[in-house]
């Protein structure tokens, strides 16, 4: 009768486990799809890190030559600037430096201002004076 009984207890775990299979959610094949998932998200994320690191590397790239350019320019520039400073250094030398200022125009004289203005604006704009004032 035991025999009997233990046998009738492991046909009723058989039976139920086996109509519990049946009857509920395949478990495995959520989670096997959640996985699919996840791998693909993973590798559109490393993909995305890959091709955002790829651009930041250009843009270091293009940043680099530009500001190396700059420099280059900037070096140019200088040399350039400190020949000039010397040249107007040289021509203000040479030409003996005024050592009395121009005498300034008198504002009681109407005719003086007129034929400065005048002469002024026949020249070109790069020969003007900067002191002296152009009226058209």
């Amino acid at each position: 009768m035991r025999i009997r009984n233990v046998a009738m207890f492991s046909a009723a775990v058989l039976a139920g486990a086996l109509a519990g299979s049946l009857v509920g959610p395949r478990p495995l094949e959520a989670v096997a799809r959640e996985l699919i998932e996840l791998q693909r998200d993973v590798t559109s994320l490393l993909q995305g890190q890959k091709d955002l690191a790829t651009q930041v590397t250009q843009d270091h790239t293009g940043m680099r030559t530009i500001v190396d350019q700059t420099n280059s320019s900037l070096g140019k520039l200088e040399g350039t600037m400190g020949s000039l400073q010397k040249s107007v250094q040289d021509v203000q030398a040479n030409s003996g430096a005024r050592s009395t200022p121009c005498p300034r125009r008198s504002r009681d004289s109407p005719t003086t201002s007129r034929k400065s203005s005048r002469a002024s604006a026949s020249l070109p704009a790069a020969r003007r004076s900067p002191k002296t004032p152009s009226r058209v």
